[in-house]
């Protein structure tokens, strides 16, 4: 296997964890990981848009009202 292929596999495994820690449905959720540019290194995921058309959310409202969220709770 490529070293690749580990890093977009670290990183999806990221992806769930973060997403799980901020009450994502993970039976929805799937990061979907990709290698933008190998020769640049750059990865791409793109989960988020399609979790958002699944739970009939606009992806922009879930991220600002959750950083909302977390800045009240650090006031």
């Amino acid at each position: 296997m490529s070293a690749q292929f580990h890093l977009a596999a670290a990183l999806d495994a990221g992806l769930k964890s973060a997403a799980s820690a901020a009450g994502f449905d993970l039976a929805l959720f799937a990061p979907d990981v990709r290698v933008a540019s190998a020769q640049h290194g750059d990865f791409q995921a793109n989960g988020i848009l399609a979790y958002a058309k699944q739970t009939k959310q606009n992806p922009r409202a879930r991220r600002q009202s959750r950083h909302v969220e977390q800045w009240r709770r650090h006031e």
